[in-house]
């Protein structure tokens, strides 16, 4: 019996130092991130300031005013990834996801007339609810479509469809655009620096996935455009 505690004793305590590492690797990656996507915007800024002493006019104030949101955004997504943590007790809700998204479309298609919005229900009549945290499953859904009518041309297509299968719900965001960066594609679910500048987002986003035992993906399309896919549990 001795032997058999020490021995649950031991995988537990194995368990733990991987979780430990696994925290301080993404804490590694975050300061990374910092470093990468903050040196740009800092360095233009210093630039900017430095020439509006020199020469103050109000159209350089405003590009300052510009920069300065820019990083506060920035800043504030990034410290939203560092506090998403698997450990964390999240507050959890029964939540038809079908109407989720259907309230998200249509906030969206109401917002941005450069765009044309599709959604397709596949749900049948059975609702696809999911144990959520609501407010991280919408964050996730308004980056996506958020990326979508940002790195899409005006008077591209925007399709939202959401499938229920017998054990998932599938929610899929495509567009018929220029489709994403080979280097966003092979560092999917990493923080990381990008001409897009879509990393911060895309790592947000995998990782609610994850917190809720749930997947994303992102690829593009043979006929063209991108396609976002998360998956989430069905309850």
């Amino acid at each position: 019996m001795q032997m058999n505690a020490l021995a649950q004793e031991y995988q537990r305590l194995l368990q733990d130092n991987k979780r430990l590492m696994e925290q301080l690797e993404e804490q590694t990656s975050l300061f990374r991130l910092c470093t990468h996507q903050l040196k740009n915007p800092l360095i233009g800024l210093f630039f900017n300031v430095n020439r509006y002493r020199e020469d103050p006019t109000a159209e350089r104030q405003e590009s300052i005013q510009e920069q300065c949101k820019t990083i506060s955004h920035m800043l504030s997504r990034m410290m939203f990834l560092s506090s998403l943590n698997h450990d964390v007790h999240y507050e959890r809700q029964h939540i038809e996801i079908d109407l989720l998204c259907k309230d998200l479309y249509a906030s969206t298609q109401g917002q941005d007339s450069r765009h044309t919005f599709l959604y397709h229900d596949r749900t049948s009549t059975a609702p696809a609810v999911a144990v959520v945290v609501k407010d991280l499953i919408i964050e996730a859904l308004s980056i996506l479509l958020h990326n979508a009518a940002t790195y899409t041309p005006a008077g591209s297509t925007i399709t939202l469809t959401i499938r229920r299968d017998p054990r998932q719900i599938t929610i899929i965001i495509e567009d018929n655009g220029p489709g994403v960066p080979d280097a966003v594609l092979a560092h999917l679910g990493k923080p990381l620096e990008d001409t897009a500048g879509s990393g911060l987002g895309l790592s947000i986003v995998d990782k609610i996935a994850r917190i809720h035992h749930g997947s994303f993906s992102l690829s593009n399309k043979p006929s063209g455009g991108a396609q976002a896919v998360l998956v989430l549990p069905l309850a």
